[in-house]
């Protein structure tokens, strides 16, 4: 599958384009991490894909991932801005 074939679905199944995020395909795990402008948006495109999801003739797996942790800021950045 590839990343226009993610957004695709995503499109049709209702999900505006602008609140896909982004799409981090990682081929050699044959998994993709669909990230969402917000909560609601996310929440929407999984209840959308929680029956059965057919993306480039294979069915696909969805499920819930965790975001990332954010960085911390530099120690250099947080003393110049107090």
């Amino acid at each position: 599958m590839t990343e226009d074939d993610i957004r695709a679905f995503y499109v049709q199944a209702g999900t505006p384009a602008k609140q896909l995020k982004s799409i981090v395909l990682v081929a050699t795990s044959r998994v993709a991490f669909v990230n969402f402008a917000d909560r609601e948006a996310a929440e929407l495109a999984a209840a959308k894909s929680s029956v059965r999801v057919v993306l480039g003739g294979k069915e696909a797996k969805v499920q819930w991932g965790r975001s990332r942790p954010k960085k911390a800021a530099p120690a250099a950045a947080a003393v110049a801005s107090a």
